[in-house]
């Protein structure tokens, strides 16, 4: 008789320390669950505080949108923010006019061996025109062995010869 109450007893023990358990994820959930609520009513409220509008959440449906004018003066905006060739306005409108796009980027020069003739080295920036790359991928390409360099210090110097190795020049038209 004294087994059976031993086992009830170790029995009810484990279901209340199984519902305590439950009882304390269930509450750290809740908690959670305030303190992320807490946190968007704060948000929410600096932004109306700062005249902006706070985006609601967007619920992931499905749906045929058509643009909007919002989404037309978006694309205007960007366009203008980076157009690929202005248009002159002394020849009535139709001459394109070369852009700084394409200079950002490096490529008028690419493979012109004009900027190594007669050296043995260039400085980074030459290097970086030749190339028709930006400064972090030379650095890269220095790194990896691709790109030999010469000198110490602020007199670093790309040789020709690797240059002319990782890109051949180009032919003359």
């Amino acid at each position: 008789m004294g087994d059976v109450s031993e086992r009830l007893q170790s029995e009810g023990r484990r279901i209340q320390d199984d519902y305590k358990s439950r009882l304390e994820a269930r509450a750290s959930e809740i908690e959670s669950e305030i303190k992320r609520a807490q946190t968007q009513q704060i948000v929410e409220e600096i932004a109306k505080k700062q005249d902006r509008s706070f985006p609601p959440k967007q619920v992931k449906q499905k749906s045929a949108r058509s643009k909007s004018d919002e989404d037309y003066a978006r694309e205007e905006q960007a366009q203008q923010a980076h157009p690929k060739a202005e248009v002159s306005e002394d020849d009535g409108g139709t001459e394109p006019v070369e852009s700084t796009y394409k200079t950002k980027l490096g490529n008028d020069r690419k493979g012109d061996p004009t900027l190594l003739d007669g050296k043995d080295r260039v400085t980074f920036r030459t290097a970086e025109q030749y190339l028709g790359i930006g400064e972090r991928q030379r650095q890269n390409l220095i790194k990896f062995g691709a790109l030999r360099c010469e000198g110490l210090g602020q007199n670093r110097q790309i040789t020709t010869e690797s240059l002319r190795k990782y890109l051949p020049p180009e032919n003359p038209k």
